[in-house]
């Protein structure tokens, strides 16, 4: 087997050079004939390669058709402008030209670096902060897959130097960093991104431009070392990527006195360092670019035409963006005449130039589409990995006493302190408030003492204070945007006794300037993916793995870094981020849209997480079909049933967990009351699952209503001494009702057994009665009410704080989301007082309803229960316990304890897909609500809405199947299509 495989794999390689040598022969016969063809001054036209913007004016367009048409221009560098636009020009430039132009352009983070309507990729020196090249290999891939769609062939990056000057006025950020290490690995996992893929990359600016005083731009930088401080330093990128293979080079326009003492020669200009150190010590063998010859370094110092002269003599090919392309051209043709010039090697050059167009597919140039093209460069791929770069690179630079990540939420009170912000609502505030309830305040820029010391007493009472510093720059002059009475608050703030978490959102030089600071972020950027990342390491949400690229002053050495715990919080990311295709979840959209047109609902929220990562998110409709106020992602719905599973359930998982309760006894060992009554033999694990022969429901409420209003003998309008208990606004019920409400429950009849025989357990038959129960069992135990016992231990914990019940006594009005038009027992609005009657007359809290919350923080609790009861850092049951909950109890029932799960019969029509794994459970709600958890793919699927409004008799929700129909679309989106194909086979007979 080892013989046939060892075959296999020679073959395989033997093919792969064959195919290789007949692409490099056709090459090479392309460029040979096109060479041969070519008139004097068409060869020397291909050395050029100039300036084109898709974003000027008429006047810009006919300049480079006449240099393509007079002077046969061999290439394009684009700068600004649109896609399309560059697109459609480059469509004409190429029908003009005889010979294929090639295209390129400095796209160091991507062709946002030059283009509008393009996402950005991080510049080099967040991906300096990376703990591999993994990502910037992917960043590479997908840079070369803008190129071709753009028909572009050369991205002059990556920025090889090494930036060990930190005030190097044109490197800078455009640098890995300042380790000759972290900036080769980096470099070369974006060169192989980009070659693997088809476009040829290019090392940048030979020998190093990372040491220099002055901008190349405007003035000539001096590098004053020798060859022992080259080879040490700046030549180690560039000789570790001649060896892996990149294919061109571009080399700066920087003088190197102890290399060739020349007056003003920049080395773009100097045969001792292009062929003399990169052609003959580097063995380089590849296309060589000058830097751009209209740049002050050369343009002051040499007359036009001799600048490119000099190049070619030192021994590049390619003459970069020329101030002068005909002056240039005569220049060169009376160097070749004199001899100064030699023609060998222009012909070398031009050759090199043809073939490089040929392996390119030049030589078989197909016009660009337009179609698509937006989509093309904007793909889902570039924004997850944008998520994922960020995540990797947030850097922790101190940490004291390891108090990072937060773990403990319940009992801290945190602080959002916007620094360089007119406004506290920056995205850092929402990604902050995902994970606790944070409060947010702003400092603006140049803000008087005394409104940073209003500010400083605000914050007084705050035990977590976050400090975003925003609006930062890279001049190190003005102390990177960070001023001084700023870090002077922060300062007083610790030594306050606070918790301060500093953030700052820009250059690494920076934290030079926040040396006392005890809890010290890197986020080097301004961008949403920037605060998510900052965000979730300090909650624990992702792991700390960043690494300075670069040195900030003393005390923060490069590769500075800490690691911190992940704690499994949930984070935020998109689809494909977690293999799932957004074009597919985008179709809910059409569904949510759908059913509120039908007057399914007004409004919803729909959320979907997969791996511990939320992948969508949102908000449609409105609270009232009077369309004044729109749902947003932070509004309580009631969530009705949804509390037995919220909420009572993890009580009784808590309570088994704990050794309190054992499910497989009666529930009369806990609930005396029960004996000598007809419940008083059951079973907890029958009751839980549903089938200890318990009516669905009994109308106590009807009991207490006379002439269809409330009964004056249980309610008053008014709260006084013998009516306290909270029905609804304007309605109180008798003090003692609750407890009258529990004896009409434990006195209620039970349903018949079937065939009348007493061994015969009962069938399934869904009860609200058992988890009145459950609530009267657990308060007993606990000796608190149930609805304290899990706001307080639980929710809070999990920063889960919209959940609760009672939500007028917690929120404002406006995010609670009225449930239904009551014209049937309170005979008022119900916003914010609890659907379900029985709920109602227990005081708003009973064991299945009275549920509050929105749809992230429910996500937090199947989150939990979906990773075997952890969360957060705090394990708050075992995942036997989980597992002993959510599995099927019994043959005939599809049920687990407390829990719902599918239908044993998938053709039935169920609140769930029909494509959740056996192993799913959730539970869905009387408003309109769903949770769903699946272990077998990770997912958790949250749908909240209030169908019931204006009547509960709308039942539009269950006859167009929206829940499903949504949670259906989840499973379609993962890439993996054996959850399609498991459910097939579980339909086939």
């Amino acid at each position: 087997m080892r013989k046939k495989v060892s075959v296999f794999l020679l073959s395989a390689i033997f093919l792969l050079k064959f195919i290789a040598q007949g692409q490099s022969n056709i090459s090479q016969h392309w460029a040979d004939s096109v060479y041969q063809a070519m008139t004097p001054e068409q060869r020397i036209g291909q050395l050029f390669m100039v300036a084109a913007y898709s974003n000027k004016g008429s006047e810009e367009k006919k300049m480079i058709e006449r240099l393509i048409r007079d002077y046969h221009v061999g290439g394009l560098i684009f700068f600004q402008g649109g896609p399309v636009r560059q697109v459609n020009l480059l469509n004409h430039y190429q029908q003009m030209a005889q010979t294929p132009l090639w295209v390129g352009m400095d796209a160091e983070w991507g062709v946002s670096m030059r283009l509008d309507s393009v996402p950005s990729f991080p510049r080099q020196m967040t991906l300096g902060a990376l703990p591999n090249g993994q990502l910037v290999e992917e960043m590479g891939a997908l840079v070369a897959e803008q190129f071709k769609r753009l028909g572009m062939q050369v991205n002059f990056a990556p920025v090889a130097d090494i930036n060990v000057n930190p005030a190097n006025p044109v490197i800078g950020t455009r640098s890995f960093g300042e380790k000759s290490s972290n900036v080769t690995q980096k470099s070369q996992a974006y060169v192989n991104g980009m070659q693997r893929n088809g476009v040829m990359a290019n090392a940048k600016h030979f020998p190093g431009h990372g040491d220099t005083g002055k901008d190349s731009h405007y003035a000539l930088p001096v590098i004053p070392f020798g060859r022992t401080r080259l080879n040490e330093v700046e030549l180690q990128p560039f000789r570790s990527l001649i060896q892996g293979g990149v294919q061109s080079v571009m080399v700066g326009h920087l003088q190197l006195p102890l290399i060739d003492d020349r007056p003003n020669r920049p080395a773009s200009l100097s045969d001792k360092v292009i062929k003399g150190i990169l052609r003959q010590d580097l063995r380089f063998d590849g296309l060589v670019f000058t830097d751009a010859l209209n740049m002050g370094a050369v343009a002051k110092n040499f007359e036009v035409g001799q600048a490119e002269v000099q190049a070619l003599v030192a021994g590049n090919d390619v003459l970069l963006f020329p101030s002068n392309v005909p002056k240039a051209i005569a220049a060169i043709q009376d160097a070749l005449k004199e001899g100064v010039l030699d023609s060998i090697q222009l012909e070398t050059s031009v050759n090199k130039i043809l073939r490089a167009k040929a392996d390119y597919g030049l030589n078989n140039f197909q016009p660009l589409s337009t179609v698509g093209l937006a989509e093309a460069l904007n793909t889902p791929a570039v924004k997850a990995l944008r998520f994922k770069m960020y995540e990797e690179a947030v850097t922790l630079a101190t940490n004291r006493d390891d108090y990072l990540p937060i773990q403990v939420l319940d009992t801290t009170q945190f602080a959002y302190l916007a620094l360089n912000s007119k406004s506290p609502k920056v995205k850092l505030d929402e990604y902050l408030n995902r994970y606790a309830d944070v409060e947010s305040m702003a400092l603006a820029p140049k803000s008087s003492l005394e409104h940073i010391r209003k500010v400083e007493e605000k914050l007084s009472k705050y035990e977590v204070i976050v400090v975003g510093i925003h609006g930062m720059n890279n001049s190190s002059k003005s102390r990177y945007g960070i001023h001084r009475e700023q870090q002077l608050l922060i300062e007083r703030l610790q030594q306050k006794g606070h918790q301060v978490i500093t953030v700052a959102f820009g250059n690494p030089y920076a934290l030079e300037y926040l040396t006392p600071m005890h809890h010290l972020i890197c986020a080097y950027d301004e961008v949403e993916e920037a605060y998510q990342a900052a965000a979730a390491l300090i909650f624990g949400a992702i792991p700390a793995k960043g690494k300075l690229p670069v040195s900030a002053g003393v005390l923060f050495p490069a590769g500075t870094g800490l690691g911190t715990q992940y704690l499994r919080r949930l984070r935020s990311g998109t689809p494909e981020m977690e293999g799932m295709n957004h074009q597919v979840l985008d179709k809910i959209d059409s569904i949510a849209q759908r059913a509120m047109a039908l007057k399914a609902t007004p409004g919803m929220q729909v959320l979907v997480a997969r791996n511990g990562r939320i992948i969508f998110d949102k908000a449609y409709g409105y609270h009232t079909y009077n369309k004044k106020k729109k749902v947003r992602t932070t509004d309580l719905y009631d969530l009705a049933s949804v509390t037995k599973v919220a909420a009572t359930n993890q009580v009784m998982m808590y309570l088994y967990g704990q050794g309190l309760v054992d499910i497989d006894k009666k529930a009369s060992a806990y609930l005396p009351e029960l004996k000598g009554t007809n419940k008083e033999n059951m079973i907890l694990r029958d009751i839980l699952a549903h089938q200890a022969g318990l009516f669905a429901y009994y109308p106590f409420w009807d009991s207490t209503m006379v002439d269809k209003k409330p009964n004056p003998q249980f309610y008053s309008k008014v709260q006084k001494t013998n009516y306290r208990v909270p029905v609804s606004s304007g309605l109180y019920a008798l003090n003692h009702l609750p407890d009258s409400l529990w004896a009409w429950a434990v006195q209620s009849p039970l349903r018949q057994k079937p065939d009348n025989r007493f061994n015969k357990p009962f069938n399934y038959r869904y009860s609200d009665i058992g988890m009145y129960m459950m609530y009267e069992l657990s308060c007993d135990i606990l000796n608190q009410p149930m609805e304290e016992f899990v706001e307080n231990q639980l929710y809070a914990s999990l920063g889960a704080t919209s959940l609760g019940f009672r939500p007028k006594n917690r929120v404002p009005a406006s995010r609670i989301i009225p449930s239904e038009k009551d014209t049937y027992f309170r005979n008022t609005l119900l916003a914010g007082d609890v659907n379900d009657p029985h709920a109602a007359m227990h005081g708003g809290a009973w064991g299945h309803a009275g549920l509050f919350g929105d749809a992230l923080d429910l996500a937090k609790v199947m989150q939990m229960n979906l990773q075997g009861g952890y969360y957060g850092g705090i394990r708050y049951f075992s995942p036997q316990v989980v597992e002993e909950f959510t599995k099927q109890q019994y043959r005939q029932n599809r049920r687990g304890l407390g829990w719902d799960k599918p239908h044993l019969e998938r053709a039935r029509k169920s609140s769930a897909s029909k494509y959740a794994s056996r192993d799913s459970y959730g539970h869905s709600g009387f408003t309109g609500t769903l949770v769903w958890a699946d272990p077998e793919y990770e997912l958790v699927y949250i749908f909240l809405s209030n169908r019931t409004y204006p009547t509960s008799r709308n039942n539009k929700l269950l006859k167009y199947n929206i829940r499903p129909a949504i949670h259906d679309l989840v499973y379609e989106s993962i890439n993996d299509r054996t959850v399609t194909d498991q459910y097939l086979k579980e339909q086939t007979p």
